[in-house]
């Protein structure tokens, strides 16, 4: 599946820093070759956990330590890399990019960057039916423009594209 990445500076250069788990996520990203049937966020979803967890990505990390607190949870953590993989609905971009905050902050110290993978504009034209409403990567990134100095996690944004 082809992708495209919105390079903020410092998210990628962390990344890169962390050779093996950036090779890893790109892996993943080349290797998602879902079938007519799984172009749905059910099944999207499912494909991604299973090439994250080949490469033994952790899954389903929960934000804070305290389960009486329904803060949600991130996709995949290797290291200090942590990734969503959103096909939610776009009101919920805040709380997602907040996740990675969170993890960042002084208290825990988990995460030196997020990586957050969603769909693009063109792939919910293409594949309309299993997308309508969700997040999409000019919407992520439009609104960490208008956030990102609350955000002080580096973020790198991978959008999914259809196969031309």
């Amino acid at each position: 599946m082809r992708f495209k990445v919105k390079p903020y500076r410092l998210a990628d250069v962390i990344l890169k820093k962390h050779g093996r788990e950036h090779a890893e996520i790109i892996t993943c990203l080349e290797d998602l070759s879902p079938a007519e049937g799984q172009r749905n966020r059910p099944e999207m979803s499912k494909l991604f956990k299973e090439l994250f967890s080949l490469r033994r990505w952790n899954n389903g990390i929960e934000v804070f330590d305290q389960h009486d607190i329904a803060t949600g949870k991130i996709d995949f953590m290797k290291g200090r890399i942590a990734i969503q993989v959103s096909f939610n609905h776009y009101l919920r971009i805040g709380t997602e990019l907040l996740r990675f905050e969170a993890m960042s902050y002084s208290d825990q110290n988990r995460i030196d960057v997020g990586v957050y993978v969603t769909i693009t504009e063109a792939l919910v034209k293409k594949w309309a039916n299993g997308f309508a409403g969700s997040i999409t990567h000019e919407k992520a990134c439009s609104y960490y423009e208008h956030f990102k100095n609350a955000i002080t996690v580096p973020v790198l944004f991978i959008g999914l594209l259809p196969d031309e």
